[in-house]
């Protein structure tokens, strides 16, 4: 029997071999219909999935790396009702609405896009900064459940449903810089740990079935070619483009879903690449230090590029196309590195295994659960090897 519209096959690697199976809501007897766990209780930061400035680079003041003019109206009177000028802007739409903190030059409301929105130019103290944030739980994150069935048994568990946000920005982190958030996050409610190459596949497969999906933004060529142009290795990390690379994100996601608030309750993907765990890093070393591994940028559309790898869980949609990645498991990179296709994605060290709670780490280390979340089975790497825990 072929497979609906919206079904997914997928080749999951289990202790007896290779099975095949695929997700799907009809309630069938391969595809259990689904119901939600209750879900686990992962920490909360203060913010939401975008701030005054952010939405006003996503309404089209910005995009680029310099502040960006916009004509708008001239600056109205005073109001009568309130005693002060109301600030305006032109939205997308045309219409002239309220906008507070716009800085003003005559006619025309500048973008804050030089200003970076808060985030410093120089990489140290912006890590500083991004990690301050999370300790104070000035971020936005939204748990949301991924459940796969294998080999007679379902598993759910939760991931950051969008990569965090700080100010409304997607940060740009290194892999040293990620598990620094995952050790600050666990201490403030619920633990957070890096997922593996499967699971970024099997959240990918989730937003394709019940998310939203988008594309990979690349830079690598024309005319936002961020990687071989000057300085050395390009201006894949300056803060400016960080914001751009999130603005553009957020664009696409609006495009589909109407607005980021409409997305919250949704998985989506892909929106980076991510620092994963694997065996293989203890003792690897790359570009003369701790190597980290980046994996990911799903995509069932065409190669982007030369980009076109295979995944590390084989799957198709309904129209045979098969999954592929723009990074395959990559230890090319070590854990200091980071660039604007980088952002943090995280998954709860709570997960449900046939109804019945279960951590994380005791999932990874079953024989016979593993493989269907890691395609390494076994796993005995649990952290970013060579980050010191935070605090200590």
């Amino acid at each position: 029997m072929p497979p609906s519209e919206g079904t997914v096959w997928i080749g999951a690697a289990i202790a007896a071999g290779v099975a095949l199976y695929f997700l799907s809501d009809s309630g069938s007897a391969s595809a259990p219909k689904k119901t939600r766990p209750k879900a686990p209780i992962g920490p909360k930061g203060s913010q939401g999935p975008s701030t005054p400035e952010t939405d006003l680079l996503i309404q089209g003041c910005g995009g680029s790396t310099a502040t960006v003019p916009v004509t708008v109206p001239p600056r109205p009177a005073p109001s009568t009702t309130q005693g002060v000028a109301q600030r305006s802007r032109v939205s997308w739409l045309g219409e002239v609405t309220p906008r507070p903190r716009v800085r003003w030059l005559g006619d025309a409301a500048m973008c804050p896009a030089d200003r970076l929105l808060g985030f410093p130019a120089d990489l140290k103290a912006r890590d500083a900064y991004v990690l301050q944030k999370v300790k104070d739980g000035e971020y936005y994150v939204n748990w949301l459940p991924v459940t796969v069935t294998s080999g007679g048994h379902k598993i759910t568990f939760w991931v950051s449903g969008d990569a965090l946000k700080i100010d409304g920005v997607r940060v740009e982190v290194s892999a040293f810089l990620q598990q620094q958030m995952a050790d600050v996050m666990s201490r403030s409610g619920g633990g957070v740990s890096l997922m593996t190459p499967r699971m970024v596949d099997l959240v990918f497969l989730e937003a394709y079935k019940n998310g939203i999906v988008v594309s990979p933004i690349t830079r690598s060529a024309p005319p936002t070619d961020w990687v071989n142009t000057p300085p050395p290795k390009g201006s894949m990390t300056t803060s400016a483009n960080m914001v751009t690379q999130s603005i553009d994100i957020d664009k696409l996601i609006i495009a589909k879903a109407g607005s980021l608030d409409a997305a919250k309750d949704k998985i989506v993907s892909t929106v980076g690449k991510v620092w994963s765990l694997s065996n293989t890093l203890p003792g690897k070393i790359a570009d003369g230090g701790q190597a980290a591994m980046n994996y990911g940028w799903n995509m069932f559309t065409q190669p982007i590029l030369h980009q076109n790898y295979d995944p590390v869980t084989p799957a198709k949609n309904a129209n045979g196309t098969p999954m592929r990645v723009f990074q395959g498991p990559g230890l090319a990179h070590n854990f200091n590195h980071q660039d604007y296709s980088q952002n943090a994605q995280f998954v709860l060290d709570d997960v449900v295994v046939d109804d019945q709670p279960m951590k994380l780490q005791a999932l990874l280390s079953n024989p016979t659960l593993a493989p269907v979340v890691s395609h390494e089975g076994v796993m005995t790497v649990f952290r970013q090897p060579g980050v010191p825990m935070v605090g200590a």
